[in-house]
């Protein structure tokens, strides 16, 4: 099996939101994080996944996903972050 990459993190994120339909200023409403921010995330140049997994969650729910989908992206992160808190 192989490692998750943020790459992936992002394009399944990216997934989410375009099959939404929200634009920035009803995922604004819906979750309180900043227009500007939800816009960095849906940028293609990031290389990092998020800090706030609080933030990507509010997000992911925000854009109403199948639950498979939803479960998947947190995951993702999940195994992001706690790998890079090891050091790898």
């Amino acid at each position: 099996m192989t490692e998750p990459t943020d790459a992936e993190f992002y394009r399944l994120l990216r997934l989410i939101w375009e099959s939404s339909n929200l634009s920035f200023g009803q995922a604004h409403c819906k979750t309180g994080i900043a227009r500007s921010q939800i816009h960095a995330l849906m940028r293609k140049k990031l290389k990092r996944i998020p800090r706030s997994r609080s933030q990507v969650q509010a997000l992911v729910e925000a854009c109403d996903p199948p639950d498979d989908q939803a479960v998947a992206v947190l995951d993702l992160w999940d195994r992001l972050r706690n790998r890079s808190h090891r050091g790898e």
